[in-house]
This record gives structure tokens, sequence and C-alpha cells, in this order.
């Protein structure tokens, strides 16, 4: 790990002083850069995102496939594939946002305008037009600006030792090991999946191995009802919570618990919420109404997919902003394609 960060930082700084030391959380070396008369022992330990298909870790691993590397990649401005598992981003797949976009109902477009009001900047409200109707081009030019300088779910967010996190939606962990690092290893993760901690990458179980106490393995589904539902599973171990009605005629589909967030705060007697993490292939929406009565008692920072489902765009932020007094509203983007998009929101108290 060690030797292509190292490659990473040479050829983004190349001029930077770098300091190598034997790493005591992980086994590996750790490249370490600090600031001018700082100290080492000082610097904050963080992960790379091993994994993360989108993140700038494995693009720029690809990037080094090529002849041009990782900073002539950068300076071409294009997108490199994303290990065969997405779609191409020129193609119509990438854009499927765009195409829609111009097929919506006039009520659709009123709610989007009352959607873009309540955006915190103009930045945000630039970002949720270009997710729906701008070219792949420009998605794909946004992304490669920001590749190495955000981190999903980190960008917006304050995750401080001691949290208390609902972290719905697990499959790789790819966030686990960031949430870990910004906590220190103190509070606790409640990681919420159908599918538990099965599929989780080695990378991520080290470092649930490094602290575990600070995690629990919570193997429910996070929905809007406390019971039971059917999801399908993809190759890859991803429960799909999109269509019920639909999926519940598919041959193939499986039932899980299903726990709502109100239920499983009570039922564990939480006293305190710092963040709450949805990312649950379309169950967001089912979810959100029910997450609201917590979010009112707790006033917890928010980090939510909209992208699963085209309406999701505008339904979950209108309902958000429509609901929840005192919070600030960000938009963030993490792929050269419409997806990826996160609804941030902090309450005034906590920026």
């Amino acid at each position: 790990m060690g030797g292509h960060l190292l490659n990473v930082i040479r050829a983004l700084k190349p001029k930077a002083d770098i300091e190598l030391f034997d790493g005591t959380l992980m086994p590996d070396d750790l490249v370490v850069t600090t600031e001018p008369g700082s100290e080492i022992e000082s610097a904050q330990v963080l992960p790379v995102p091993v994994g993360d298909d989108w993140g700038w870790w494995e693009w720029s691993k690809r990037a080094l496939q090529t002849e041009r590397g990782i900073a002539g990649c950068l300076g071409d401005g294009q997108p490199l594939p994303t290990n065969g598992t997405t779609a191409d981003p020129f193609g119509p797949a990438g854009s499927f946002i765009c195409y829609q976009f111009h097929k919506l109902q006039p009520v659709a477009l009123r709610r989007i305008e009352k959607v873009l009001g309540g955006f915190a900047e103009d930045t945000d409200r630039h970002l949720f037009l270009l997710a729906m109707r701008g070219t792949p081009e420009a998605l794909a030019e946004y992304y490669m600006q920001r590749l190495f300088s955000t981190v999903q779910y980190d960008e917006m967010i304050k995750l401080e030792p001691g949290a208390v996190v609902l972290n719905g939606g697990i499959h790789l962990g790819h966030e686990l090991p960031l949430f870990l690092a910004r906590m220190e290893g103190r509070g606790v993760l409640h990681n919420f999946d159908p599918l538990g901690y099965d599929y989780l990458s080695d990378y991520a179980r080290r470092w649930l191995g490094a602290y575990p106490d600070a995690n629990k393995e919570q193997r429910f589904a996070m929905e809007g009802e406390t019971g039971s539902v059917r999801f399908m599973v993809g190759e890859g171990g991803q429960a799909s919570g999109r269509d019920l009605d639909l999926i519940k005629k598919i041959e193939g589909s499986q039932r899980f618990p299903a726990i709502d967030p109100e239920t499983f705060i009570s039922s564990r007697n939480l006293n305190r919420l710092d963040f709450v993490k949805l990312d649950l292939e379309g169950a967001e929406y089912r979810v959100v109404p029910a997450l609201v009565p917590v979010i009112r008692k707790f006033r917890p920072q928010l980090a939510i997919s909209i992208y699963h489902d085209i309406s999701h765009y505008w339904a979950i932020p209108e309902l958000l902003m429509g609901i929840l007094e005192g919070y600030r509203f960000r938009l963030g983007h993490y792929s050269s394609q419409a997806y990826e998009l996160i609804l941030y929101g902090t309450p005034e108290e906590r920026l």
C-alpha cells in the first residue's frame, strides 16, 4: 500500500517532502506529509479509500496502467473505466437522469425549483442541475476536478471521537475505515445491512478488528416499518431496496428482518445520535419519513443517497427541507456519472 501511495503523492506533488514510518495501527507502512515544523506524532491517521471504485485510490491504480500515468490522466480530464463494473460514462446509461429530466411533468419541475431554493449555496444548486440535465462530459469534468480533494461521506461531516452513528447500507464497507479513523475508535458505529458483514472487504475487516468495541453489526434492513421485507440480492451481495411490489413477484427474492430507526433507537436505549448515513439501494425514500422523529430529537448530521430513483433527486430533499428547521443542506458528488449524489444535512448548532 505504501508504495502505491508514494506513486500518487509523487504524481500530484513532485516536490513534496515525504517521510515513511512503520504504522502501528495497520501492518503496512504509512506515508505521512506534514506541514513545516509539525510533529509526525501529531498527524491524524486516515485510511485511503481502498475498494471504492469511484474513489481516488482505485482510480489512480487504473491510471498507472495507462501510458499517460496519473498526472497525464488528470491533465486529460477524461474518466477511466471503473473496473468494468459501471456503465460507460459517456453512453446513455451514464447520463440516465439527463435523458429523463426532459420528460418530467410540470409538477415535478415546480418541486425541483422549490428544492433549489433550499440549498445553502449556489454551488449546490449548480451541482443539482448538473446531475439532472448536464452533459455526461460536464459531469465527468466536475468529478475529475475534485477527485483528489474529496472523499464520499467525509466532505461535509464532522465526525468526532465518541460519536454514535447509524450507518445504513454496508455491502463492502468502504466507508467503515474512514468513520472509525475519524472517531479514533471511540463511540459506536451501528452498521445496518440485511446481509450484515458477509461481503465486507478484507481491508474493512482489518479496521473493524482494530476497533472491535466501536462497531456493531446490525443484520437488519433499515426500513420505514419494523417487520420483514423482500429484497433481490445481486451477485456482488447488494440487496436492492427499490420497487418492493415488483420484487415480491420476482423468483429468487429473499425475505429479511427489517427495523425502523425509531424502534431501533428505543430498543437500544440510545441517548445520543451524531450522524446518520443512508445508502440503501433505493429504500431511502421509505426510511427518511420514519427517521424524522429521530432527527428532531437528536439533531444528527445527515448523509443520504438521493440517486437510486429519478424522483429521489427532488423528493428526498423536498421532504427534509420542508420539515427540518435549522438545518443547512449541501450536495456532494462522487462519480463521473449522475450516480453517487449525496444530500448532506447539518444542524446549525453543529456547524
